[in-house]
C-alpha cells in the first residue's frame, strides 16, 4: 500500500451550487487510502453559493484526511482554472472531475490501476454514466448522443474532462491546458496536441463517474453551438494545414446553406438547382448517419427502450442529430472567425489565485 501513488483530484467550480455538495461527498468517500490523495477545489469566480459550500466542507473536515485545498480566483475560464489547480497539486497523478458529477467509490483506485507501472501511459479516461437518468430528456439524450459503442457493440470510452487523469510528468514536460478555452474543449486539445505524440492513453470501465446531462432541448442545442465554436479553436491551436482547414470549413458551411438551397428550386426548378438541393442534404446525411452509424445508434436505442417507444425515440434522434449538427457547424463558423489569430496560452501558474485555504 505504501507503493501507491499520491493522487491530486481537481474540481473546477463555476456556479455549480446545485450539484457541488454531492460531487465533494463522493470524493470524500473513496476506497483509496485517505492519506494517499488530496482534493483541490478551484472556484473560478462563481457568483452563487459555491464558496460557502466549499468552506462548510473545510470546516467539517478540520484535521481529517483527505486534505482539502480551496482556492478562489477571478473568473478566467475552465482551462485557466485547471492550470491553477495543477499549480496547487502535490500528486504523482492528477485527476479531474466536474462540479456536476459524482464518482463511484473505486474511482481513484481504478484510475491508478489503469496507469499501472507503465510510465508511457500518460492519460487515462474513465466510464461516464448518466446522473439525471430519472428524467426523460436527459435519459434520451444520453443514449441518443453521448453514449458510444463500435459496430460490434463494444463500449467506447473517450477521454472527457469530467473523468480523466494524467501523470504529473505530462504537465512538467508539456505545460498545461490551453487557457483560450473558457467552457469546453481544453482537454481534447491537450490530449491530441501535447499528450498522445509522447504518451499512450488508457481507458477503464471501473472508474465510473455519473455526469449530469442537459435537462432540456434548448440546453443541449446551446451545448452543440458551444462545442462547434470551441472546435474551431482546437483546429487553430493544432496548426492544421490551410488547405485541410479550408475544405473542412467548406464542409461545415454546406450544412448552413441547406435552408437556402430550396429557394431556387421553388422559384426556378432548373436541373442544376435540383441537383444542388439534393447533393448537399445527402452529404449532411453522410456526416450525421453514415460516418456515425445510424444502425449502431438504433441498436443502442432498441436496447434501452421498448418497441413502442422506438416509434418516437428513433425519429427524435434523427431530428436532434440534424439540428445539433446545424448548431455545431454554425458555432464552428463563428469560432473560426473569432479565433483566426489566436495563440495558445498554457502556462501553469498560481498567479491568478486570490486566496487559498486548507482544512488542516
Amino acid at each position: 500500500m505504501n507503493n501507491l501513488p499520491f493522487v491530486s483530484v481537481v474540481v473546477c467550480i463555476y456556479n455549480g451550487d446545485g450539484t457541488l455538495s454531492k460531487a465533494i461527498d463522493s470524493l470524500l468517500n473513496q476506497g483509496y487510502p485517505r492519506d494517499k490523495y488530496e482534493i483541490i477545489l478551484l472556484n473560478d469566480g462563481s457568483k452563487n453559493d459555491c464558496e460557502s459550500i466549499c468552506l462548510d466542507f473545510l470546516d467539517k473536515q478540520q484535521s481529517v484526511l483527505p486534505k482539502i485545498t480551496y482556492a478562489h480566483q477571478k473568473n478566467a475560464g475552465l482551462g485557466s482554472a485547471r492550470n491553477s489547480g495543477i499549480s496547487l497539486s502535490k500528486g504523482d497523478i492528477i485527476a479531474f472531475i466536474d462540479q456536476d458529477a459524482t464518482a463511484n467509490v473505486e474511482w481513484i483506485s481504478e484510475l491508478v490501476k489503469a496507469f499501472g507501472d507503465d510510465m508511457k501511459v500518460g492519460v487515462v479516461g474513465g466510464k461516464i454514466d448518466n446522473l439525471n437518468a430519472d428524467k426523460a430528456f436527459p435519459r434520451f439524450i444520453h443514449w441518443a448522443h453521448y453514449y458510444m459503442e463500435n459496430s460490434r457493440g463494444k463500449e467506447i470510452i473517450p477521454i472527457v474532462g469530467t473523468n480523466m487523469a494524467f501523470r504529473k510528468e505530462v504537465f512538467s514536460e508539456q505545460r498545461g491546458f490551453f487557457e483560450n478555452f473558457v467552457a469546453c474543449g481544453d482537454e481534447t486539445s491537450l490530449v491530441k496536441i501535447k499528450v498522445l505524440p509522447h504518451y499512450r492513453s488508457a481507458q477503464t470501465k471501473g472508474a465510473v463517474v455519473l455526469h449530469e446531462r442537459p435537462w432540456s432541448l434548448r440546453q443541449w442545442l446551446r451545448e452543440r453551438f458551444r462545442n462547434g465554436h470551441e472546435y474551431a479553436l482546437q483546429r487553430k491551436l493544432g496548426k492544421a494545414d490551410r488547405i485541410q482547414n479550408f475544405l473542412y470549413a467548406l464542409s461545415r458551411l454546406s450544412t448552413l446553406m441547406i435552408p437556402f438551397l430550396f429557394l431556387p428550386v421553388i422559384i426556378q426548378p432548373a436541373l442544376w438547382s435540383l441537383i444542388i438541393a439534393s447533393v448537399i442534404p445527402l452529404f449532411l446525411s453522410y456526416r450525421c448517419f453514415v460516418r456515425d452509424s445510424i444502425l449502431t445508434r438504433i441498436r443502442i436505442l432498441a436496447r434501452e427502450y421498448s418497441v413502442l417507444q422506438l416509434a418516437w425515440t428513433v425519429p427524435a434522434y434523427i431530428m436532434l442529430t440534424l439540428s445539433g449538427k446545424f448548431l455545431d457547424d454554425y458555432g464552428f463558423m463563428r469560432g473560426a472567425r473569432k479565433y483566426s489569430g489566436a495563440e495558445g496560452r498554457d502556462i501553469i501558474t498560481s498567479a491568478k489565485i486570490q486566496r487559498t485555504l486548507f482544512n488542516s
